[in-house]
């Protein structure tokens, strides 16, 4: 799920290049900004050194003719019709005292239009390569001659800033000359700058190569120790002043409570181990503490198990005054823009995390989930339960392989579609086998049914819509399912199987042989396999009826397939089937572009509530609590016909969160069955190894306040493929849906 994303920042999306590796603070002597003036030139490409040109459209070069100062300025140039910018930028490290940054510099104008932009951007990020803020700052017209414009945007500064990225835009046609362009901050020269001390967090290298801790097998009291550690620890990482104020690195403050924890023979000795940790802290004072009302709280911290016996009550009592006077401003290691950002060591240097490393592993991922998921009420089983299940398998994986695999089955254990190890690490890559079998394989009535291709190879080689796959290379089909799908996640079971047959024939050699089972006959195809880039996914996501985004069918009936529509289509789709008397929305694949407003304008007659979300509360971690629900239809124009939206297994997130709009269409029915179950936005989580991870960040809810999340979006007509419908070519939810519109009930 998206929403709509204001102009200035897409100019800054657009504009944006990808950060080069950044020097940190420490090696930064002194602040030199030179070549602002764009004098100095590469002589071959005519490129300013130090700059970077981006824009597919656009050309850039330093131009000797035309100047506000000196020799040379740098011109951008529109050339050719694309939705991108043209844009000149230079990124530097970035951590100074100042509070506010401001570029400012000289623009000149020409052959620009009214839907032109022009203007002068600067976008600060973390440490992580996150937007931390932006700001960006347009010609008040534009401006056709030869005079130039003196133009500056300002930006408050962060104490989270790393990278500082400036430049100047064009956005749409025309010329803009930039020159002489200058960075002040607290309105003197860059220069004059104040260096920020690095927190204390980034101060701390004790453990840069490794915990020292390594041991390969803990006792029943020791994982228990364990278990109360983590839940310990990660409360007062999110609860404890000062270490939302980054003063300490956590991550190796664990490391040296483990070794004292796992030593403690007695419940009394592992109690004043624990509060060793907290009194080695900044004592923390009550303070008057932000609290949601109970009516604006969907989910709340339960700190119950501070009267666990194996608390005790003085380690209750000082984790209460932690509590009490819990961490009121924006943290260290999560904060909220409005979703959340986690501001974690990826510890990228380490292929194989050591046992220390690997629990860091399982406690940070643990905590996340336990204080910034949105629907950890709805995982299966108890959460506390997981740190005891995985401490042992997470001790045991020594190889890159094992560790890879224990965090993906951790991460299925939450239950969630969008929840993944997201860089996909070779050595997880190969386990699932490096090589793609071009086929898409569908889970009906208990058996794996081909149907679709995604490379004439396939074809070529006798495979056919509708063919029963009962064997791998003689291998039955079911004891790779059962191999693989303990690595398969999912909100459903139904998306899990999805997934597993994206997974199932990828393999490491190049072809593979295929038992087949077509009607009576049983055959054996070899299918050649090749590598992900080679697939041409298109073969497969192809619309129900014609070739392309819509289509007028006969009988007065419009076909929409979302997959391929564009909000440049729009217009043209309402004007050819704006007059049909129903409509057919497919949704089964991932929507191409952000359309669910442009399209519920035309077919929601007034603005109509169709989602409730909630937000993390940062002030009281483990809370999310209901912002304002959002909100779509009303347009000009109105649809007057009944409309089919079509959705299964594989609609997800973005295409969940359209049909929630979509389905409330006066005369709207959804046919299919229930979506994946996995909606709202995707937010980002650094695990050791150089392990990223996602999760659903926000909740989402109908407007009754009922779930999606592990539910989805559920048909008002169930209808699934069968494999009779299959073999005969026939797209039996489409059909049912045309039926309906055709003849009603």
């Amino acid at each position: 799920m998206f929403k709509d994303i204001y102009r200035g920042w897409l100019l800054i999306l657009l504009c944006s290049l990808q950060l080069a590796t950044s020097a940190s603070v420490e090696q930064v002597q002194a602040p030199v900004l030179d070549n602002m003036d764009f004098e100095v030139m590469n002589d071959e490409d005519l490129s300013p050194q130090g700059w970077i040109f981006d824009g597919a459209g656009y050309s850039g070069y330093c131009d000797s003719t035309v100047a506000y100062n000196g020799q040379r300025s740098f011109r951008i140039e529109y050339m050719e019709p694309v939705e991108y910018s043209g844009c000149i930028s230079r990124t530097i490290p970035f951590n100074y005292e100042e509070d506010t940054i401001t570029l400012s510099g000289c623009l000149r104008t020409e052959d620009t239009a009214d839907n032109s932009y022009v203007g002068l951007y600067l976008v600060l990020y973390d440490k992580l390569g996150n937007p931390e803020c932006y700001s960006n700052e347009y010609l008040s017209i534009p401006v056709d001659s030869a005079e130039w414009c003196q133009i500056e945007v300002s930006l408050e500064n962060s104490r989270f800033g790393r990278d500082l990225e400036l430049g100047a835009f064009l956005y749409g046609p025309g010329t803009v000359w930039v020159d002489d362009l200058e960075l002040r901050l607290d309105e003197r020269p860059f220069s004059d700058a104040s260096m920020r001390a690095l927190p204390g967090a980034e101060q701390d290298h004790e453990f840069d190569y490794g915990s020292g801790l390594e041991f390969s097998e803990v006792d029943s009291f020791q994982l228990e120790s364990l278990v109360l550690l983590g839940k310990v620890w990660n409360f007062l990482k999110y609860h404890h002043p000062q270490i939302g104020r980054g003063d300490i690195n956590w991550d190796y403050s664990l490391f040296r409570i483990l070794r004292p924890v796992l030593d403690a023979d007695t419940e009394s000795e592992r109690q004043q181990a624990l509060l060793n940790l907290i009194e080695n802290l900044e004592p923390v004072s009550a303070r008057e503490c932000s609290i949601p009302l109970p009516d604006d709280m969907r989910l709340s911290v339960d700190l119950d198990w501070f009267n666990d016996p194996e608390i005790g009550p003085e380690l209750a009592s000082a984790l209460w005054s932690v509590y009490e006077g819990r961490v009121q401003e924006e943290h260290y290691y999560v904060r909220g823009n409005p979703y959340s950002i986690f501001n974690e060591c990826g510890y990228e240097n380490m292929d194989i995390p050591d046992t220390g490393f690997r629990l860091l592993a399982l406690y940070r991922y643990w905590g996340i989930i336990e204080y910034y998921f949105p629907y950890s009420y709805a995982i299966d089983g108890e959460w506390d339960d997981i740190l005891a299940e995985f401490i042992p398998s997470m001790i045991m994986a020594d190889t890159h392989l094992s560790y890879l695999l224990q965090l993906q089955k951790l991460i299925i254990s939450i239950g969630d579609s969008h929840a993944k190890i997201n860089n996909d690490p070779d050595a997880l890559r190969e386990f699932f086998g490096i090589y793609f079998t071009p086929l898409c394989l569908a889970y009906i009535d208990g058996q794996w049914i081909v149907d679709g291709f995604t490379h004439e190879s396939t074809i070529s080689a006798g495979m056919e819509i509708g063919d029963v796959i009962t064997a791998i290379d003689d291998r039955p089909i079911q004891e790779r399912v059962a191999e693989m799908l303990p690595f398969i996640n999912g909100s459903t079971e139904e998306s899990r199987y999805y997934r597993l047959g994206q997974i199932l024939l990828r393999g490491e050699t190049a072809e593979v042989d295929l038992n087949i089972q077509r009607g009576s006959e049983t055959l054996v195809i070899t299918v050649p396999r090749m590598e992900e880039d080679s697939l041409n996914m298109n073969m497969a996501d192809q619309p129900a009826a014609g070739d392309g985004p819509y289509t007028l069918l006969n009988d007065n009936i419009g076909y929409v397939y979302i997959g391929m529509l564009t909000r440049g289509d729009i217009e043209g789709m309402i004007d050819e089937l704006g007059n049909t008397d129903g409509l057919i929305l497919d949704l089964r694949d991932y929507p191409k572009d952000f359309v669910i407003y442009s399209v519920a304008d035309f077919i929601l007659p007034e603005e109509t509530v169709f989602a409730h979300f909630t937000y993390p509360d940062y002030s009281n971690p483990g809370t999310f609590i209901w912002i304002e629900p959002t909100s779509a239809g009303g347009g000009d124009q109105l649809y007057s016909g009944r409309i089919a939206i079509l959705l299964d297994e594989g609609s997800k997130s973005q295409a969940e969160f359209t049909a929630m709009a979509w389905r409330l269409a006066p005369e709207a029915h959804v046919f299919g069955s229930p979506s994946a179950g996995a909606d709202g936005d995707v937010v980002f989580i650094q695990l050791p190894g150089g392990i990223e991870a996602r999760i659903t960040g926000i909740g989402v809810y109908n407007p009754d306040g009922s779930e999606t999340q592990r539910v989805g979006i559920l048909p008002d007509v169930y209808i699934r493929p069968t494999i009779e419908g299959m073999q005969s070519g026939h797209d039996e939810v489409f059909e049912a849906a045309l039926e309906w519109l055709l003849y009603g009930e």
